[in-house]
């Protein structure tokens, strides 16, 4: 952890503390924290602490800019914390509240949930990037600091961003800079001009040996065209983060044989046949494959395999808490489903995201919506 080689945090950190909540807004746009100008083209650059380098990340999330919003939740950190954080410590935890803070992390979450990206990371949810696991991400922008057009958040497009003088610069000097003290981390970036930039930086060699997850798209409400897109890259940018992590490298530099990945998860049954078809009931499966070796059953799964067992089973023994969870996407309309089936429900709905139930053989299951 570290800070960037730009910061001007103590140039400005006694004036965002002199804040508040009542007249941020207003004077956060002003002549105080004006950085940098282009009058023609009507471009303001402005400060905000976003200047927090995680040298030991895995994954790099890469936007154009910081907005308005990002930028005023950027101040109230600052303002909030203790008298004694040092720095590095709230610099760190202003990237952690303010980065594509708002329905862009949630629709940035999603999308990188969609692509597996926790599973290659050891995580259930890329929502974890912003709080618990936040050691494992850097996010940042080509731009580091919050720039306008017209009074309002800039995107990239109009001027264009590599050929205005005063945008190329802080393209050219700040991220190549930042990348440096990483190790070879993914890097996503987020939208067609993010990646058009980090294009323009690899071509001039100031981005060697760098993965880019070409494809994503801006997690923006305002990107009408972002599912689609994400759809027509989705397989596309699977493969590559498949491609990533298979030729990652271990710290000590060397390749573990194991993969970070689960194949197949084994539940203790009684009695086979009757497991088979409650499961398969549950899951909307057909049962009419093999019993193999007249104790196991598999089950066509998507993504991570699921065995029954009746050979492992012992009286007592059954799985206590939740070794694994089934997904779902609207956990209210899946808690109504199992009670209305019958299935024994061992907790409500906890937090909005899962339940636990018990299978007939006394197992506790998790269903979660991720």
């Amino acid at each position: 952890m570290s800070v960037a080689h730009y910061s001007r945090f103590k140039e400005y950190q006694e004036d965002i503390q002199s804040l508040s909540s009542q007249d941020a807004e207003e004077k956060m746009i002003s002549k105080t924290f004006l950085l940098d100008q282009d009058e023609k083209k009507n471009l303001e650059v402005y400060y905000a602490p976003f200047e927090h380098v995680n040298e030991a990340a895995a994954v790099v999330i890469v936007g154009i800019t910081p907005g308005q919003h990002q930028m005023k939740k950027a101040y109230e950190t600052v303002w909030q914390a203790s008298e004694n954080t040092e720095e590095e410590g709230l610099l760190q935890q202003v990237k952690n509240n303010a980065s594509f803070e708002g329905p862009m992390r949630k629709n940035l979450v999603a999308m990188l949930n969609d692509l597996g990206l926790p599973q290659y990371l050891g995580l259930s949810s890329a929502a974890s990037l912003f709080d618990e696991a936040s050691h494992l991400v850097q996010t940042t922008s080509v731009l580091p600091y919050p720039v306008f057009y017209k009074g309002k958040n800039y995107n990239g497009s109009t001027p264009d961003l590599l050929k205005n003088p005063m945008l190329n610069k802080y393209v050219l000097q700040h991220f190549p800079k930042e990348m440096e003290a990483l190790k070879k981390p993914l890097i996503i970036p987020l939208g067609v001009n993010v990646s058009k930039s980090l294009r323009y930086l690899s071509d001039k060699g100031l981005l060697p040996a760098h993965t880019l997850l070409d494809g994503f798209p801006h997690p923006s409400g305002g990107n009408g065209h972002r599912h689609r897109q994400f759809e027509e890259n989705k397989q596309q940018m699977k493969d590559v983060l498949s491609s990533h992590f298979r030729n990652s490298k271990e710290p000590e530099g060397k390749e573990s044989p194991v993969l970070n990945q689960i194949g197949t998860v084994f539940v203790p049954v009684r009695h086979i046949e009757r497991a088979r078809d409650w499961y398969c009931d549950l899951l909307g499966l057909p049962n009419d494959r093999e019993i193999l070796f007249g104790h196991l059953y598999v089950l066509p799964m998507k993504g991570t395999g699921m065995v029954l067992d009746s050979k492992i089973y012992e009286e007592g023994k059954e799985y206590q808490t939740p070794v694994f969870h089934l997904d779902t996407k609207d956990i209210n309309a899946a808690y109504e489903f199992m009670r209305h089936k019958g299935v024994e429900l061992v907790t409500d709905i906890r937090h909005d995201h899962y339940f636990n139930i018990k299978d007939p053989d006394g197992n506790l299951l998790m269903i979660c919506q991720c």
